[in-house]
């Protein structure tokens, strides 16, 4: 899942020598200001930077920040905010680096958490009546690649920002979705190794029931 369609537009702004003053409440009520010059993007003002740098100037108190862009998914952006306490930051163009807007660390969060609960889907049409055992394996291999592949990818980005993380802040959330998405997979594995592999008795068939020579050591 990518973050394109979590990005928030059309945000108002203020000039860079704005005093803090003037901005004080909405960066109150807010957390945050988009600072633009003549709709050039300039930067983004948050809490932290008057705390860091207290001057009287919008542009003095302006702080690098890390970019992110529309094609970044969201278990990346979750990890660069957590990694760098940011709750919310620019986002830019994939193709030429053009400012479109921010992404709060709350929707992102909200994805994530949707995302580990989607439903796997598995379809498999009468796999025991394929005589080809080859192709019985091949068609396994591939359901079980393909029904597996977005659950482990979760458990591996949630398990690269867990390595990441120095404080406890988000760990239980993280740690609960490497145990659904493990859940998930043992699920699949299960119900594929039931519908491939099981054997119905022979005496459960119409065939056997109707025939008596069946299943009978009936005397020549």
């Amino acid at each position: 899942m990518l973050i394109n369609s979590l990005i928030h537009k059309q945000l108002d702004s203020v000039k860079p020598f704005s005093s803090i003053d003037s901005v004080e409440k909405k960066l109150l009520n807010d957390g945050f200001v988009v600072v633009e010059d003549n709709g050039t993007y300039i930067g983004l003002l948050t809490l932290s930077d008057i705390i860091k740098r207290p001057h009287n100037l919008v542009i003095d108190c302006l702080g690098p920040k890390p970019e992110l862009h529309e094609k970044d998914n969201v278990f990346e952006t979750l990890e660069v905010m957590l990694k760098e306490n940011y709750f919310v930051l620019p986002v830019f163009s994939s193709e030429n680096s053009e400012y479109l807007g921010i992404v709060r660390y709350s929707d992102i969060l909200q994805e994530v958490y949707s995302l580990k609960s989607l439903p796997a889907e598995i379809k498999i049409e009468n796999p025991i009546g394929d005589p080809d055992l080859e192709g019985l394996k091949h068609s396994f291999i591939h359901e079980l690649y393909h029904n597996t592949k977005n659950p482990i990818q979760i458990i591996y980005s949630t398990l690269e920002m867990i390595k990441d993380i120095s404080e406890t802040r988000g760990i239980e959330s993280l740690l609960d979705n490497i145990l659904i998405n493990t859940s998930k997979i043992d699920d699949i594995i299960n119900r594929l190794y039931d519908d491939y592999f099981t054997i119905k008795p022979l005496s459960s068939t119409p065939e056997a029931a109707s025939d008596p020579g069946v299943g009978n050591d009936a005397p020549d």
